[in-house]
Order: C-alpha cells, then structure tokens, then sequence
C-alpha cells in the first residue's frame, strides 16, 4: 500500500502537479516518521524508570541571612549557626569562636 501511494505521488510530481504532490509527499512522510517514532517510544518505556521525579516547587522561598563575619547573604538552609550568629562557612564560624567576636 505505502509502495502504491509514493509512486502515486512521484508520478503525479513529475506531470506537473509539483506543489501540491510535494506538500502531500511531505505530510506523508512526516506523519509516516511520527508513527514510527511513537512506536520506538511505547517499546521503550518500560525499560525507564518507574519512580516519579520530584518537582522542586518554584515556588519555595528561602529567607537569606547575613554572615556575622563578612555580611554575606547565604539561604537558611545552608547557613551555619552557632551562639545566636549565622555564618556562611565554617572557617567564619571558627574565626568567630577564636577571635571572640571579630
């Protein structure tokens, strides 16, 4: 049936109906490759993973705090805290500790 069509087409291209043969043969072709590509999808999908991803939500807002040494601003969660201060690493929190209160 596929061999009937194309050579339906091409013939048809080469009397003169160019245009509208090519804009059909190029439809043809491309839903022809869409089929076939679902097809190479569905064979491989359960070789994927099955776990869901986990969205990280755009929508989450972290407070920034400031480091008690050099005034950097570092999300909460990676701060590290200690005596009532926020610091951006541990050198600055050491420093701190050593210093005792620079």
């Amino acid at each position: 049936m596929f061999k009937f069509i194309l050579i339906f087409l091409v013939i048809a291209f080469i009397i003169g109906f160019g245009t509208l043969a090519g804009i059909v043969l190029r439809a043809f072709l491309k839903a022809r490759s869409m089929l076939r590509g679902d097809a190479d999808k569905q064979e491989s999908e359960p070789t994927k993973n099955p776990r869901p991803r986990r969205r990280r939500s755009a929508n989450r807002i972290e407070r920034m705090l400031a480091c008690a040494v050099c005034g950097v601003h570092v999300p909460e969660s990676e701060v590290l805290r200690a005596e009532g201060k926020f610091f951006c690493c541990e050198a600055h929190r050491q420093a701190r500790r050593t210093t005792g209160g620079v």
